[in-house]
């Protein structure tokens, strides 16, 4: 099973968000599932997760809007995990599942009401499909 991860990363944005599906990445991995991540074109966001060994499926042009580039990538994955700054819109989240789950992560935007599951730790749950609290930070290991 495939997994994409589309993540920001830049100077403006930081790391935090590759940080996080490198977490769940690492997780699922040890479930036997494959990530592959699509993301902005940040050296240093490139260069954290060629050392971590994960798989950068593609670049996000720095003035085409994402989406489009997003689902292109996304051809032949089994689920989405989107960890983005920008509010998602409901539209962005139904494309990118259509018959493959989608996980938001920490998200202010309308879509995430369309995801299958959201991951906000720090938040407060607001149906079945959310998880909250502090068990649920993605974390690296040491």
């Amino acid at each position: 099973m495939t997994v994409l991860c589309w993540v920001d990363a830049g100077p403006a944005v930081g790391l935090g968000h590759v940080s996080r599906a490198l977490a769940l990445a690492e997780a699922l991995a040890e479930r036997g599932l494959t990530c592959r991540f699509v993301l902005p074109e940040d050296p240093t966001a490139r260069a954290w997760l060629k050392a971590a060994g994960a798989r950068v499926a593609a670049g996000l042009p720095e003035r085409d809007p994402a989406l489009p580039h997003v689902l292109a990538a996304a051809s032949g994955a089994d689920a989405v995990l989107v960890d983005v700054r920008h509010p998602l819109e409901r539209a962005e989240v139904r494309a990118l599942g259509g018959t493959r789950p989608v996980l938001v992560v920490e998200n202010p935007g309308p879509g995430v009401f369309n995801a299958d599951l959201v991951l906000a730790p720090f938040g407060h749950a607001r149906s079945e499909r959310w998880l909250t609290g502090a068990d649920y930070v993605p974390l690296r290991r040491a």
